[in-house]
């Protein structure tokens, strides 16, 4: 257990929100890089082409995998927050409604 939680729902919420911007940049980019290979099919033909566009094929579910493993990253990042808000909440009712 940690000795000292130094973070706030709100930055935990902020840095999900980084995340998915980094996700979706990270996706943008693979389709981009996959368009240009793609392309590539008009002004090369053979074998290595057929090679080189396996490879990108076979890469591809890892990409996906990597891409979706980021958005569980984040959503688990807003329960973090959440449940770090709820928490705070239930302490300070235990304490407020404490008798002495």
């Amino acid at each position: 257990m940690a000795d000292l939680i130094q973070v706030t729902p709100e930055e935990l919420r902020e840095r999900a929100n980084d995340v998915r911007k980094c996700r979706d940049r990270s996706d943008e980019s693979m389709t981009n890089i996959a368009s240009l290979i793609r392309g590539l099919n008009e002004i090369w033909t053979g074998e290595a082409q057929v090679a080189f566009e396996n490879k990108l094929n076979s890469l591809q579910n890892k990409f996906v995998m990597f891409s979706e493993g980021m958005a569980r990253y984040a959503n688990a990042m807003d329960t973090a927050a959440n449940e770090l808000e709820n928490t705070d909440r239930r302490l300070s009712n235990t304490i407020n409604n404490f008798m002495v």
